[in-house]
């Protein structure tokens, strides 16, 4: 983390925009691997921000990725789909299979988690339509995996975490 909050400073003395951005974001990973979610979400939105602004769109799938990754970690699942379709909009547009994956694969997650807590709360249809959903969202993927040849070699988790 250290490296990144230096690295931040330097882009900042150059106004490197977009390395700032990229700062940012690693900053927002280290976070979100600490488990400091509030702190993972401030740092992507300071990318994001900056990405929009640029108009960089392979970053800014990457920043609406992992807001909802860090949105379906914190339970926030309304926002975790938001983002997750922001993303997957722009990965349609960009025509970027990975990027069509992962978010099947996070709106697939956010799914499960759902129909689970809808399980405990003895709401079975609601599960039922939920885990549905999120199998739809996976034989996606694995429909992209195989149209791809990448099957065996994924490493994306078919489950929620």
């Amino acid at each position: 983390m250290e490296f990144y909050l230096k690295a931040q400073k330097i882009y900042e003395l150059l106004n490197d925009k977009a390395g700032m951005a990229k700062s940012y974001s690693m900053l927002g990973i280290v976070y979100t691997d600490k488990g400091d979610y509030p702190k993972a979400i401030e740092y992507y939105l300071k990318s994001l921000k900056i990405n929009e602004t640029l108009g960089d769109k392979k970053s800014l799938l990457n920043c609406y990725t992992n807001l909802g990754e860090v949105h379906n970690k914190q339970y926030n699942y309304t926002e975790a789909l938001e983002y997750y379709q922001l993303a997957l909009n722009i990965a349609n547009e960009l025509k970027q299979k990975r990027g069509i994956l992962v978010c099947f694969n996070g709106i697939g997650n956010v799914y499960m988690k759902l129909g689970g807590e809808c399980k405990v709360k003895g709401n079975d249809s609601v599960a039922y339509k939920n885990y549905n959903k999120a199998i739809d969202y996976y034989n996606k993927v694995l429909s992209i995996l195989e149209e791809t040849g990448d099957k065996k070699n994924s490493k994306f988790k078919l489950h929620s975490e």
